[in-house]
């Protein structure tokens, strides 16, 4: 049964991430404890600007103002940015579970990820964020594994020709495209689209075994603020 433990001296509840409250006690600068593995206000901090970019790149800073179903955007993108770190970590733990390790080989994905952080976050914000070059590998080396993990588990999922017709039929229109280069483009979408649900599928499972603690105190003041 999934045991999602909050570290604070008040329990509360977050409802959109179905987070169980209890109380416990705090433990300084990491935000969370997933399976026995502390996880530093640092490491969230990255995850959290991430989401923040992707946030104003869909709505522009502008997004922090509305307000979704009674909640702040602030307070979903906090939410998204944990939900992905625990996707990662738990990844990681089913993956050395079966015996998936990085090799030399995967070189090519541990960079894949370490060049979108180049890309995508300033080093402005890794020095405020305080991310160590070892830090930096880790986090990448976890992306890469939690990728070769997916790749894995998906590489045998197949998808029906009755299905794709639905959802091409549901999604696009000929246009002036080339009707065969949309169909090839809906598909590959249509694919990664089945295996992602296939993944989660499976990924909800492992979960539901994991033990996560929360430091609510900390997790209540990190702010999408803190990289201005």
């Amino acid at each position: 049964m999934k045991k999602i433990i909050i570290l604070a001296v008040t329990a509360i509840i977050i409802s959109v991430c179905g987070f169980i409250a209890y109380r416990s006690i705090t433990k300084a600068h990491s935000v969370a404890n997933i399976s026995n593995e502390l996880v530093s206000e640092k490491e969230y901090k990255l995850y959290l600007y991430e989401e923040k970019k992707r946030f104003e790149e869909t709505g522009s800073v502008e997004i922090w103002k509305v307000d979704f179903d009674d909640m702040s955007a602030e307070e979903i993108a906090k939410q998204n940015a944990f939900e992905t770190l625990c996707l990662v970590k738990i990844s990681n733990i089913e993956a050395k579970k079966r015996n998936i390790l990085l090799t030399p080989e995967d070189n090519d994905k541990v960079m894949l990820y370490k060049n979108s952080l180049s890309k995508n976050v300033p080093d402005e914000v890794i020095r405020k964020i305080s991310l160590s070059e070892n830090e930096i590998n880790k986090i990448s080396e976890e992306n890469a594994l939690y990728l070769k993990l997916f790749e894995s588990i998906t590489k045998n999922v197949v998808v029906s020709e009755g299905g794709f017709t639905e959802y091409f039929e549901a999604n696009y229109s000929g246009g002036g495209i080339s009707q065969e280069w949309l169909r090839q483009q809906a598909y590959s979408e249509y694919v990664d689209g089945q295996k992602k649900i296939f993944f989660d599928r499976e990924y909800n499972r492992w979960r539901e075994n994991i033990d996560i603690e929360i430091n609510t105190n900390l997790y209540m003041d990190i702010s999408i603020n803190d990289f201005d």
